[in-house]
C-alpha cells in the first residue's frame, strides 16, 4: 500500500505536492524520501484567531483546489487537510506535505475500529467506517476554509450530527465583512449528507470563482458608495454636485466653481 501511494504521489504534476525523490525499505521499514521545502504553516499564519485576509485565503482555496484535481487524477485521496501540514512559500505557492492515501485503503473502517486516530478533519462518513471518496476530501477542506477565514476551529463532529448547528457556524457569523458566496461554498463542502457536498474538483473550482465574483462586486459597491458620500463636498475652487460615471480608469464628477459661477 505504501509503495503504490508513493508510486502514484512520485507521477502528480502539480506545483502544490513534495516531489518523491526515492521510496523503498530500510530494515524492513518503510521509507520515503522528499524535497525539503521552506513556508509557512496555515497554522502559524492564522494564529492570533483572526484568519486571514479574505484575499489571501481566496488565493489559497483557488490553489488546493488545484491540489485536489491533481491528486483525484492519480488516484489519491488526500483525506485530511491539516493546517499544520500546509505551508504557504514566500512567493505564495501552497505546499502540501501530507502524503494523502492511495484509493483502495480504507481508513473508514481503520476509524471505525479504533486504528487510526479521528480527527476534526476527517468527514463524519469516515467515522461511521464508509469507504474514502473524493467528496470526503471536501469536506475536510470545507473545515480547512472556516478556519484560515475565521481564526477558529470548527466542531465538525457537531456540525455532521446536526446540520442545522452549520447555520451558526458560517463564516460570516464569526467575522464580518465576509461576502455570502464564501458561507455557500464552506456550507456546501461540510454537508453531512456526501450526495449533497461539492463532487469534484471542477465544482469546487467553480464555486471558488463565484467567491472572487462575490468579492469584487462587494468592493465595487464600497467603492461607489465611497464616490457618492464625496458628493457635496468641495475640492479645490470646486464643489461635487454630480456623479457622472467613469472616465477610463478614474470617476467623472460635476463641479460648480462658484468664483466664476459656472459648472465643469
Amino acid at each position: 500500500r505504501f509503495e503504490s501511494l508513493a508510486k502514484a504521489i512520485a507521477k502528480i504534476d502539480s506545483p502544490h505536492t513534495v516531489p518523491v525523490l526515492e521510496y523503498g525499505e530500510v530494515e524492513g521499514q518503510a521509507v520515503i524520501v522528499r524535497e525539503g521545502i521552506e513556508g509557512q504553516s496555515l497554522t502559524n499564519l492564522v494564529t492570533g484567531g483572526n484568519g486571514l485576509q479574505l484575499d489571501i485565503a481566496l488565493d489559497i482555496a483557488r490553489q488546493l483546489g488545484e491540489y485536489v484535481e491533481a491528486i483525484h487524477l492519480a488516484g489519491v485521496f488526500q483525506v485530511v487537510f491539516d493546517p499544520q501540514e500546509i505551508l504557504l512559500s514566500s512567493d505564495s505557492v501552497v505546499r502540501v506535505t501530507d502524503l494523502g492515501m492511495a484509493q483502495g485503503l480504507n481508513i473508514g473502517e481503520m476509524l471505525a475500529e479504533g486504528k487510526a486516530k479521528a480527527q476534526p478533519y476527517h468527514a463524519p462518513e469516515l467515522l461511521r467506517g464508509e469507504k474514502t471518496d473524493p467528496r470526503t476530501d471536501f469536506y475536510s477542506l470545507g473545515v480547512l476554509l472556516f478556519k484560515i477565514l475565521t481564526g477558529k476551529e470548527l466542531d465538525a463532529k457537531a456540525v455532521a450530527s446536526d446540520q442545522s448547528l452549520i447555520a451558526g457556524r458560517l463564516p460570516s457569523r464569526q467575522r464580518l465583512g465576509i461576502p455570502p458566496e464564501w458561507d455557500e461554498l464552506v456550507a456546501k463542502c461540510l454537508h453531512p449528507n456526501p450526495a449533497k457536498r461539492i463532487q469534484s474538483a471542477a465544482e469546487f473550482m467553480n464555486r471558488v470563482t463565484e467567491v472572487q465574483r462575490g468579492m469584487a462586486e462587494g468592493a465595487q459597491a464600497t467603492m461607489i458608495g465611497m464616490e457618492d458620500s464625496l458628493m457635496g463636498q468641495t475640492l479645490g475652487a470646486y464643489r461635487l454636485v454630480e456623479r457622472l460615471g467613469q472616465g477610463g480608469m478614474a470617476t467623472v464628477y460635476k463641479g460648480y466653481e462658484a468664483a466664476l459661477d459656472r459648472y465643469v
